[in-house]
């Protein structure tokens, strides 16, 4: 049985548990005619942000698995069609990021890399595609690539950019694909942004006051995806006024 979310806007969101997946699904909840689906693999987490949502007045459930694993992201397919029987909006947000001198990175972390930005944004886009073409406007794709995906002339990075100039690729294509289905597809290029992302993977530290906000990069999603004219913003470069 279809839960009672017809008159909604069902919003997907991968690497929603923390950082900027997390203020994405805070926000867009916002909005009282969405419903949230937040996708990650730290249940807990998503408990908390869920939690945080309901408490706001928002809507929200969550799903937790790996999105790299197809098997695991066949049944989120299953999830959505059975209990929502569409997708309005998908966010391809789950990222990671581990930096060191290429000739130390090991073949496992290479990898974990690819298959979670390229593989995870191929898969979660290919099993949640059919329900997109089958719902009402608002239909949206958005990809978070990364300003890196643009200009990756940046040293310690070669796996991380590799996979950011192919989500940026993926939408240049799949972009192409769907606009005759009036569905749109955007590619978020961002900069460095104040996350936990760096905490891991040998990152380095950075100026909280002049790298970008995730509550602001947030906002900005919000605003692309409920855009409700004929328009799209194909791609959005976005930097701190003085970067990092």
């Amino acid at each position: 049985m279809k839960m009672p979310y017809n008159s909604k806007t069902v919003v997907v969101i991968t690497g929603a548990s923390s950082g900027l997946g997390r203020d994405i699904s805070i926000t867009m909840a916002k909005n009282k005619n969405h419903h949230i689906v937040m996708v990650a693999r730290n249940k807990e987490k998503l408990e908390e942000v869920k939690g945080t949502i309901e408490q706001n007045g928002g809507s929200a459930t969550y799903y937790a698995a790996d999105i790299s694993s197809e098997e695991e992201i066949k049944g989120l397919a299953n999830y959505l069609k059975e209990g929502f029987g569409k997708v309005n909006i998908l966010i391809n947000n789950a990222g990671l990021g581990i930096f060191k001198p290429m000739i130390e990175l090991t073949s496992e972390e290479w990898k974990a890399m690819q298959d979670t930005m390229i593989f995870g944004t191929f898969i979660c886009t290919k099993y949640l595609l059919p329900m997109i073409l089958c719902a009402n406007e608002p239909r949206h794709v958005l990809i978070n690539s990364s300003y890196w995906g643009l200009k990756g002339d940046t040293p310690l990075c070669t796996a991380y950019i590799a996979s950011k100039f192919a989500q940026r690729g993926i939408s240049l294509s799949l972009r192409e694909e769907l606009r005759y289905h009036n569905i749109k597809v955007t590619c978020l290029l961002p900069g460095s942004i104040q996350t936990p992302f760096f905490d891991h993977g040998g990152g380095w530290p950075h100026d909280p006051n002049r790298i970008l906000s995730s509550e602001d990069l947030a906002e900005l999603v919000n605003d692309i995806v409920n855009y409700k004219g004929n328009l799209v913003v194909e791609e959005v470069v976005i930097q701190g006024v003085n970067p990092d």
